[in-house]
């Protein structure tokens, strides 16, 4: 057989499951959670004739459940979704973009309805301009769809060299996905934790929409049928500038952010703030902060938990082993129908409070809360 009829044909058995209407099965509902849930859906565009994967897609798809379980669930927003319960309600068919992305991504939408998550991630690896010669660029699209509202966040990341985009995607991809995903989303991602906080708190009615002030996130109009090009909603990111350390900075503050304290039930909430936090301090130029990382490490080291830190001495202690300035810790909780956010800075030597403040808002009105988290970022870096 010639060899482009070879590849014809296999390109036609790839193609021929994702041809078929997709059936999407259903399984009862898990434990409540305050956690958002996350359902991943990794896709390999189908290449042209004389072009290969350089992995089949069942190990990118193991990759990326694997990186995708490292690295989302790693924070204690997400709870991403076992592979072996999507392929519950899927069994074994393969799918593909074109099916998956028409009215607002509809079809992964209903998939994630079906696992009864919050979030889709649909991971794309595929050619630009396919049939525009041998020398494409490879790309990998990471687009994260909220279930309830339709909204869409999504980065994109040209590969210009070939031999990075055969094999998969780069090292360090996922993690700069993570970081400019929640960059875009935090505010949705903050309403939707909130939302489930008000189902899961003590004494609340554990149903959707119901008990006193728990309505559903807003939701979105529904794009019109056809409207399925999500290119204009994603972000290019130039991944070699992205995985670029952060040049030294002199005289310059080492700040440890830690996680806020909360009640079980508004913990993703409160990891939501504290990562925005984090970012607004370090945006201000005038902090270098320890990296989450290395505080996760000497945590797990020292026995410490990433949040519940109530004893101030002790968070004191690990900043001084981490060679920090200064740490800001803080609280998230709620009183009556008001939720309030309190952080202070404190120095490692002295132990004396440099700054402090709070912010809050009401239930309901989630947005303000993250809008003013860079008010309170200032508030906490007057201070000398």
């Amino acid at each position: 057989m010639p060899r482009f009829l070879l590849l014809a044909v296999s390109l036609c058995a790839l193609l021929l499951p994702a041809c078929a209407t997709i059936q999407v099965g259903t399984l009862p509902a898990p434990p409540p959670t305050a956690k958002l849930r996350l359902c991943v859906l990794p896709v390999s565009d189908p290449l042209p004739p004389g072009r290969f994967w350089g992995i089949p897609h069942q190990e990118y798809t193991d990759l990326q459940y694997q990186g995708t379980a490292r690295i989302f669930a790693a924070g204690g927003i997400y709870q991403v979704i076992d592979r072996s319960a999507v392929q519950a309600v899927l069994g074994d068919q393969v799918l593909m973009r074109w099916q998956l992305e028409p009215d607002g991504w509809s079809l992964a939408r209903r998939i994630g309805r079906a696992l009864h998550a919050d979030y889709v991630l649909v991971s794309v690896r595929g050619l630009e301009n396919p049939t525009g010669g041998k020398f494409g660029t490879y790309f990998w699209e990471s687009i994260l769809i909220n279930i309830s509202n339709g909204r869409q966040f999504g980065v994109y990341f040209p590969f210009p060299k070939t031999n990075l985009g055969e094999r998969g995607i780069p090292k360090g991809t996922l993690n700069v996905a993570y970081r400019e995903l929640f960059r875009d989303a935090k505010s949705d991602m903050l309403e939707t934790a909130l939302y489930k906080s008000r189902l899961v708190a003590p004494g609340a009615v554990a149903a959707a929409g119901g008990g006193k002030g728990a309505a559903a996130p807003k939701k979105s109009p529904e794009p019109a049928s056809g409207a399925g090009d999500s290119r204009g909603k994603v972000r290019t990111v130039d991944l070699e500038k992205a995985l670029e350390p952060a040049p030294p900075a002199a005289g310059r503050v080492q700040l440890v952010v830690y996680d806020l304290e909360a009640p079980d039930y508004l913990k993703p909430a409160a990891l939501i703030l504290s990562e925005s936090l984090r970012e607004e301090l370090l945006n201000l130029g005038r902090f270098t902060l320890v990296n989450r990382e290395n505080l996760r490490q000497m945590m797990d080291e020292t026995k410490f938990q990433m949040s519940g830190l109530v004893d101030e001495k002790k968070a004191i202690e690990l900043g001084r082993g981490l060679a920090a300035n200064q740490i800001v810790t803080g609280k998230l909780g709620s009183l009556g129908a008001t939720l309030i956010m309190q952080a202070k800075r404190t120095d490692v030597e002295s132990f004396g409070t440099r700054a402090m403040g709070s912010i809050k808002c009401s239930l309901g009105k989630e947005e303000e809360l993250m809008s003013q988290t860079s008010a309170l970022a200032r508030i906490l870096s007057a201070a000398p």
